[in-house]
């Protein structure tokens, strides 16, 4: 009979009838800690400890290039030198793992050790009868705290002669990251609809945890990104600090409006403008002070939180590997307690060279928040350092919105509106009541619009020809006070978009076809004014996944990834003054866009990440990962683990949760070069792969909850298979049973333990 392997992913749902009786902590300050080796290793979940002994046993040696690099080459190229001894206090806690002692100090000099080493390896080897060879070389960044290595220039053929070095132990093609460029808004994409982030706030419960004194207050947070323009008002204030690894200085303002002007390069490049704005509106979503006086005055989701950014993308949102690893470096030897990385590379490789720095950022005691990437619905779409194991990923979902509406009226035909896009000076309110002529211009292009007077009119156009945002830009452009648009397809219902605020935009509002044909066969009837009627709103549902955001698993290792989803939909953030009103440096009373992507979603969980270690500053990044996981809301639909984690984070449930549940694990672990089973207290349930040769199969975890609180709790335990998600198949019928207690009642500051069997 043939052998099978069956994967086994069982999610086990705990439910409580005394939600009432949440633990409330005061909020404190974050003070600095030192490493404590056995509290970090016994918190390791199974496959935290396996990457772990991945960095110091299978990690990858050798070369690894682009294609394109030829080694005999004497092009010169740039490559990151990885050496064989792990930053300092990674090695401490490897070393611990294996039983065996490393003090900081020595692990601090096995790493000077081997810089030292490789430098005087290379000056030997441009070196010919005691002069130097013409070709040349140039170290371009030197790491120690994340990856220990350093960043080269050096022609092509003399690339191998580096591995001759004891000290190197792989070298990589420096390659290109980007920041994960907003999502494109196709006409079924869904966004908030209300100013500033109002909409993030209300749902995920930010303004009772501000109002309770969870503000970041002490909690240091890296944006590792394109910079950020630190004269915006609500940012002003958070701003502590930083550096710039693109023009090596410690302005790390973003690329500016003037430094295109400068430039002479193109302003666009695929899709991209020269000067950038991601690192602002990143860092607005995470500690926006709300202090502008501006209608879009933007309060973060840790308003209160100390902003440190390094630039290491620069014109069109570019940069290189070498700058991506420089500022987690640099971020980690700033003492940072949360990191913000919304950028990537196309690699989806676990053990790539900003991965395995992630990963040691983390095993160093930073909660590192990674963004899944906006590469679509495919499966094996995460993109490096989102595939790092000990990463946070984050994807992106929506927010339930209000869209305003109108009662209009032709005549005696009524018609349906509802807001597509409106000028940032713009009050919607205004049109209520108002009649206004009305003008038809056809598709909505310029030449439509010549011979007719449109200035303070309602104009009315199809969107059978040209984008939403030229025929509204056009309406503005020619002096319109509205634009009507709709669909020329018989039966079609209302375009559903919202293009949000925009400088060159004016009041725009969608049609139904029916309603749009009926309005126009009255203005050739000889009817031209249009009444704005009764104003309403319209509630629509939220929290879906994005079509945009990456789906895991991670590859190699299999990981589940993201754990974790955010709004990222149409999220209202801070930008430079540039975006709006370049030429006036002073003006940001509109320096706000929306903008969606898993790079929104991300600092909106950097931002909580912060409130967490306010709260309780003696959390670790695990603890994090697994608090966040745990209290955790399921979508609107049915996703796959691999394309949503756990949920969509819960920031509210997360800070005032009481319940802690651990399980008993066994480990492999290699001590002294032999796998020994190592007892552990992880947050994860995982039975892994089971080999199925037509015996039954029965595995057994230990599970401890404890409960924190002040009242009794009670359990109701369900297991619920998923099936046809993703190719996954029914556990139940096809024999696979997960057994535990139903129900249990656990008393106030007590514990219990529960056995969980694995029955195929």
């Amino acid at each position: 009979m043939k052998k099978k392997f069956i994967k086994l992913s069982i999610i086990a749902v705990l439910t409580t009838s005394s939600l009432s009786a949440l633990n409330f902590r005061a909020p404190s300050r974050v003070h600095a800690t030192t490493l404590n080796t056995e509290s970090i290793l016994a918190k390791l979940t199974p496959e935290q400890r396996k990457s772990l002994q991945q960095l110091s046993i299978v990690e990858q040696s050798g070369l690894h290039l682009d294609s394109s690099v030829d080694l005999e080459s004497e092009k010169e190229v740039s490559v990151i030198v990885q050496f064989k001894h792990k930053p300092d206090k990674v090695a401490v806690l490897q070393s611990a793992l294996q039983g065996e002692r490393l003090s900081e100090t020595q692990a601090k000099k096995d790493v000077t050790a081997d810089h030292e080493a490789f430098k005087k390896d290379l000056m030997n080897a441009f070196k010919v009868h005691g002069k130097k060879k013409i070709a040349s070389f140039e170290i371009e960044q030197t790491y120690k705290h994340t990856f220990n290595g350093l960043a080269l220039k050096i022609p092509a053929n003399m690339i191998k002669t580096l591995q001759k070095s004891e000290a190197v132990q792989a070298v990589y093609s420096n390659v290109q990251m980007q920041i994960e460029p907003p999502s494109i808004e196709t006409e079924d994409t869904q966004l908030a609809n209300s100013p500033k982030m109002d909409e993030e706030d209300s749902f995920l419960g930010l303004k009772q945890l501000h109002a309770e004194g969870y503000t970041g207050k002490g909690v240091k947070v890296a944006v590792i990104d394109t910079g950020i323009d630190y004269n915006h008002p609500d940012l002003q204030a958070a701003y502590k600090g930083g550096y710039d690894f693109v023009d090596h200085d410690n302005d790390p303002m973003e690329t500016t409006y003037s430094d295109w002007k400068k430039s002479g390069k193109p302003e666009i490049n695929g899709g991209i403008t020269y000067y950038t704005e991601h690192g602002t509106h990143v860092s607005g979503i995470i500690a926006g002070r709300g202090t502008n006086d501006s209608d879009y005055a933007t309060t973060g989701v840790a308003p209160d939180a100390d902003l440190y950014v390094y630039r290491v993308l620069g014109p069109y949102g570019s940069g290189s590997m070498e700058n991506v690893l420089a500022g987690i470096d640099k971020a980690v030897s700033d003492s940072v307690d949360v990191m913000n990385l919304s950028l990537g590379s196309n690699d989806s490789d676990p053990l790539f060279p900003t991965s395995i720095a992630v990963n040691n950022a983390v095993l160093s005691g930073v909660t590192v928040v990674v963004a899944a990437g906006n590469s679509g619905s495919s499966a094996y779409t995460l993109g490096s350092p989102g595939t790092a194991a000990l990463a946070l990923t984050v994807g992106a979902s929506n927010t339930p919105f209000k869209i305003d509406t109108f009662k209009g009226c032709i005549e005696n035909v009524s018609a349906d509106l509802r807001l597509m896009a409106k000028n940032y000076a713009d009050y919607i309110s205004t049109l209520n009541g108002q009649t206004l002529p009305i003008v038809d211009v056809g598709s909505g292009n310029l030449p439509y619009y010549n011979g007719k007077d449109v200035k303070g009119k309602v104009v009315i156009a199809n969107n059978n020809q040209y984008s939403l945002d030229s025929i509204i830009q056009n309406a503005k452009q020619n002096g319109a006070a509205a634009v009507l648009i709709y669909s020329l397809i018989k039966g079609q219902g209302h375009i559903q978009s919202y293009l949000g605020e925009g400088k060159n935009y004016l009041p725009a509002f969608s049609l139904s076809n029916s309603d749009g044909t009926a309005i126009l066969q009255k203005i050739r009837a000889g009817y031209t004014y249009f009444n704005f009627g009764e104003m309403g709103q319209i509630q629509a549902q939220g929290d879906f996944l994005a079509d945009f955001s990456s789906r895991g698993p991670s590859r190699v290792n299999y990981d589940i990834k993201p754990e974790i989803t955010a709004p990222g939909v149409g999220v209202m953030s801070t930008v430079p003054f540039y975006k709006n009103n370049p030429d006036n440096p002073s003006d940001y009373k509109y320096s706000y866009e929306r903008l969606s992507g898993t790079s929104m979603a991300t600092p909106n969980v950097s931002g909580i990440a912060a409130l967490l270690l306010q709260a309780n500053s003696k959390l670790k990044p695990n603890d994090i990962k697994a608090i966040l996981m745990n209290t955790a809301h399921p979508l609107s639909n049915p996703y796959s683990v691999f394309d949503v984690g756990a949920g969509r984070v819960d920031p509210l449930m997360a800070i005032h949760s009481s319940i802690e549940i651990k399980v008993s694990e066994k480990t492999p672990m290699m001590i002294h070069d032999k796998v020994n089973q190592i007892k552990e207290e992880t947050g994860a349930l995982s039975f892994g792969t089971k080999l199925f040769n037509n015996k039954d199969i029965v595995d057994n975890r230990s599970v401890k909850i404890d409960n924190n609180g002040v009242v009794a709790k009670t359990f109701d335990v369900s297991v619920k298979f998923q099936t046809d998600v993703r190719g996954s198949k029914d556990g139940e019928k096809n024999g696979v049973k997960l057994a535990t207690d139903p129900s249990f009642t656990i008393l106030a500051n007590r514990s219990v333990n529960k056995n969980v069997s694995l029955i195929q």
